[in-house]
């Protein structure tokens, strides 16, 4: 099974969310084939603080990022957005998770209690919302064995 994984990115540097990436495939059951908004962008590897626009590099252009992101959401599966921990709303997870809504996609989402995502459309767009990753991470596990 295919999953997307969906975490704000702007503000962080290529390095800490490449790292979140890693860690994720780490902790998912090796059963998941896992796509993510970094695929195939280590052009951008020298950027200390990504931003949500305007890169000139073909790979990261406005147009490229989301036809492609729209792209892997559109095979997946499952998407799995982590909303945890941040101040502000993330546009980019919360499009993601429309998408993947759209299609009848599995949704799982990790965010805090009223916090910055918590929203009538974020919430009814959730078909799981969990309050802690490892919770996530668990029933994601689960989910891909079928127990």
């Amino acid at each position: 099974m295919r999953i997307y994984l969906a975490h704000p990115i702007s503000g962080l540097s290529y390095d800490e969310i490449v790292a979140y990436y890693v860690k994720m495939r780490e902790r998912l059951s090796p059963e998941w084939e896992i796509m993510n908004p970094m695929t195939a962008k280590e052009e951008l590897r020298n950027e200390t603080k990504l931003r949500a626009y305007d890169y000139d590099n073909p790979v990261a252009t406005n147009k490229a990022i989301v036809h492609r992101d729209f792209w892997m959401v559109s095979r997946s599966d499952v998407l799995y957005a982590n909303l945890l921990g941040v101040t502000w709303p993330s546009i980019g997870c919360i499009i993601e998770l429309s998408w993947a809504w759209a299609r009848q996609i599995h949704t799982v989402v990790a965010m805090d209690f009223m916090g910055p995502n918590w929203h009538a459309f974020v919430i009814e767009m959730a078909n799981i919302i969990f309050s802690g990753e490892n919770d996530a991470i668990n029933y994601l596990n689960r989910l891909v064995k079928g127990g």
